[in-house]
């Protein structure tokens, strides 16, 4: 079945249409994509980093504040400073909350929670610390602080730097996957563009080629009728695709039919008269 040029326009339309939608569809969605692992990126590996190295200073702030415990002259200074250790506590509590909000997987879960029980751990030794200076222990308060203290807070910090480093190794993976995205929407982008443009110069090809091959043959029908040649005129009419050119060739072979038998009437006639048949 032949297709007329309107069909064969819209049916390239629609799927230049259809390529082009695909395209973009994917375009969008992978930018969503993407859009998520910024988020992630954010919400998950950035904001557990910061709250590692908030609680991070924190904890050594807690410590200069034992030491200031330790080295207090009286009774006020001690307590001043107990206080504030307490207020840094806090603090360090609720960066360990944002950090089991935030982050990723099982074993970073783990982590934090080993070293929230290693932080709840080191309260007794402060209490040590605090009871020895207010029987006026100072020099056993002294030596806790710079000595079982230390070496917790030693261990502490060590807990957060592995926090940081998981933090980051999972900020790289999702770097890593949105570089990994990029590249592939770039290259299915590009691709289907080319794919786009080589059927749509395809399509454009194929129906100029039909319309310029139904439009010669018009012409040649014209030059026949021209020329007299009614005959040929008329066989030819195979030729002509069934669109709307086709429909005006074969106009013109009716017009050229109608032609050639006026004209064989014309000569029957004629023939007649000459053989004194009429």
């Amino acid at each position: 079945m032949k297709l007329k040029i309107r069909a064969k326009l819209l049916l390239a339309f629609g799927l230049i249409l259809l390529l082009t939608s695909a395209v973009n569809i994917y375009g969008l969605i992978q930018m969503d994509v993407l859009a998520g692992l910024t988020t992630k990126i954010y919400n998950h590996p950035l904001q557990v980093t910061r709250a590692v190295l908030t609680a991070d200073g924190g904890i050594i702030k807690m410590h200069r504040g034992m030491k200031d415990v330790a080295l207090a002259a009286n009774v006020e200074e001690m307590e001043i400073a107990h206080t504030a250790v307490q207020q840094y506590e806090q603090e360090v509590f609720e960066q360990f909350a944002i950090m089991q909000k935030w982050i990723l997987g099982k074993e970073g879960a783990a982590l934090i929670i080993e070293t929230i029980h290693i932080f709840r751990d080191w309260a007794p030794i402060r209490d040590e610390v605090i009871m020895l200076m207010k029987k006026g222990q100072r020099d056993e308060a002294s030596a806790i602080t710079k000595g079982k203290g230390a070496k917790h807070v030693a261990l502490l910090n060590s807990k957060m730097k592995a926090l940081t480093d998981y933090a980051a190794n999972k900020a790289n993976g999702m770097y890593e996957s949105a570089q990994a995205t990029r590249t592939s929407v770039i290259a299915t982008s590009v691709i289907a563009l080319l794919i786009v443009i080589i059927l749509t110069g395809l399509l454009g090809l194929f129906i100029a080629i039909s319309i310029i091959k139904s439009v010669r043959i018009i012409n040649i029908i014209a030059d026949q009728m021209v020329a007299g040649e009614i005959t040929s005129t008329v066989t030819n009419r195979e030729q002509l695709d069934k669109d709307e050119i086709g429909d005006i060739g074969r106009v013109f072979y009716a017009v050229a039919d109608s032609f050639k038998t006026v004209i064989d009437d014309i000569v029957q006639v004629s023939q007649g008269l000459a053989q004194g048949n009429l």
